[in-house]
């Protein structure tokens, strides 16, 4: 009897046993999704392309155009000398500003001398120095500093018509080695047939160019 009620509680157990193992399932793994999913994927390189500005003009030829009602005020520049009363201004510049230009003239002088009188004016900067003086006074300091530009210049060259050659070449800016003498007083003495250039950069300029009405000047138009 004991053997018996042994078996049957053996086989209870065992039954027991397997179904409680047969309800046990292992845990799936979780599929990977948007919110799951351990890899991080970043935005794609941006490569950035850049077009060079391409050069349309050159600094050595700009267009000038003179404008009389020029905003920009410069600093006041003694006035072109008077011309004597036997001589006729025969061409003049009147505050036409140079940026890399050049124009030019001829005349056939046949009584010496020819008077070029110029002046310059613009070819001055002005640059603020700021300084910190707030461990004393607790107030900021600035001062002003005005220099030549070292790229400004205004030069006058008078050529034999014929040949080019060069007869007199002077003017201003130190750019030129010729200093910052303003105004300036030139003369040709010899008589021949010139052509007169003007060059100049950063500078507005102020001509006289004259000569003896004797001998040069047609009485009958004048």
């Amino acid at each position: 009897m004991n053997e018996k009620l042994v078996v049957v509680v053996f086989t209870v157990a065992l039954i027991f046993i397997l179904a409680v193992s047969g309800c046990i399932v292992p845990p799936k793994e979780a599929p990977l999704t948007a919110t799951t999913d351990k890899t991080t994927i970043g935005p794609p390189d941006i490569v950035v392309t850049t077009t060079p500005t391409p050069v349309y003009v050159t600094i050595e030829t700009p267009y000038v155009t003179p404008s009389p009602t020029s905003a920009v005020t410069y600093r006041t520049i003694p006035t072109v000398s008077p011309v004597k009363e036997d001589y006729v201004v025969i061409y003049s510049i009147k505050d036409q500003p140079f940026f890399y230009s050049k124009s030019a003239v001829s005349f056939n002088l046949k009584n010496p001398p020819m008077l070029i009188d110029f002046t310059v004016s613009g070819a001055t900067v002005t640059r603020n120095i700021e300084g910190d003086s707030r461990v004393l006074t607790n107030v900021w300091t600035s001062s002003k500093t005005e220099y030549y530009n070292p790229n400004a210049y205004f030069e006058v060259t008078v050529r034999e018509k014929s040949t080019g050659k060069i007869v007199l070449q002077d003017g201003f800016g130190q750019s030129k080695q010729y200093g910052t003498e303003n105004p300036r007083h030139l003369k040709v003495f010899g008589a021949g047939d010139y052509l007169i250039e003007f060059d100049g950069n950063g500078v507005t300029a102020n001509v006289n160019l004259s000569v003896k009405r004797e001998g040069n000047i047609n009485q009958s138009i004048v």
